[in-house]
């Protein structure tokens, strides 16, 4: 198999793929239409030698959740991945499709699963050609939402298998669990890499919101482009209905993130848990340029 496909293995490096400017992300294009993104860092850095290749996931994006929604009246692509705000963004489509019970509380709809149907349409029901038209198409506005790799881990833990988990799989420790996570596109969508979803290796995105910043960038951004009605976005949301999208809400606010995943991640508690984490999600950490708030749980790991 080819390096970084979905069998497990690791990420193909290229270390003379770097660019001149250290610290600036680059997208290039290859003769295959497939994208690669890499970052030059300083020698001392642990990511010195991660170099994102272009290699594909055709296993993943062909599965539903693992797929895009695509809204062809629209003309939006957009990724949702599981532990990264995709609950907020599938209700934002459904709403956008006109389903009345788009704010349902039944997640079987919401997420599609335990015979239940979105009645979205993703990327995976089309056929590959079908597919890299409507992703190579100017016309479509192709956004992912993703997350801080290292938070994103810790939430998994906390909702599936923390003491005080929402949705309870088992009893496993915070230690037990973190150490089983994989550098490449194995485990539950839960913690599995964020670059294994909707074709990421593949396509190039226009917009990559960070979960941390917000996220209302994007909607507004779908509106300036003219994809979705500013009324759309502008009211209608929140619990009595009559706010604008992402108005109220603060569960993604990064304030005091750091501090608060560094207690898991503690150096003297949890010897070499941070590390281990750092380089099973370092892809993530690389393409969605979440190098520096990663140092920051670093600096304060250090100390727990």
């Amino acid at each position: 198999n080819e390096k970084g496909s979905s069998d497990g293995s690791e990420p193909a490096r290229n270390e003379n793929n770097k660019e001149s400017q250290e610290g600036k992300n680059s997208v290039e294009e290859n003769d295959n239409n497939e994208y690669k993104i890499g970052r030059s860092l300083a020698d001392s850095s642990p990511y010195r030698r991660i170099v994102l290749s272009s290699y594909v996931d055709k296993a993943h994006w062909k599965q539903e959740h693992f797929s895009p929604i695509v809204d062809e009246e629209h003309k939006l692509v957009v990724c949702t991945i599981a532990k990264s705000a995709c609950t907020v963004w599938r209700k934002f489509m459904r709403k956008l499709k006109g389903f009345k019970d788009w704010d349902t509380k039944d997640e079987r709809i919401t997420h599609g699963y335990g015979g239940k149907k979105t009645g979205l349409k993703y990327l995976s029901s089309y056929s590959e050609a079908e597919a890299n038209r409507i992703m190579t198409d100017p016309s479509y506005f192709k956004a992912a939402i993703v997350r801080n790799p290292l938070t994103r881990v810790l939430s998994a833990w906390k909702d599936k298998y923390g003491p005080n988990s929402v949705h309870h799989w088992g009893d496993i420790k915070w230690e037990s669990f973190a150490r089983r996570i994989h550098p490449e596109c194995r485990g539950d969508e839960h913690w599995m890499t964020q670059s294994c979803f909707c074709g990421m290796r593949r396509w190039k995105y226009d917009k990559i919101a960070r979960m941390e910043d917000g996220m209302a960038d994007l909607a507004n951004e779908m509106v300036e482009r003219g994809h979705v009605d500013n009324s759309f976005i502008s009211t209608g949301w929140g619990k009595d209905y009559k706010e604008a999208f992402l108005q109220s809400n603060t569960v993604f606010h990064r304030t005091g993130a750091s501090s608060k995943a560094a207690e898991y991640y503690g150096f003297t508690s949890n010897p070499g848990l941070f590390l281990h984490v750092r380089h099973a999600t370092s892809e993530d950490i690389v393409r969605y340029d979440y190098i520096e708030q990663v140092e920051d749980i670093e600096n304060e790991a250090r100390n727990k």
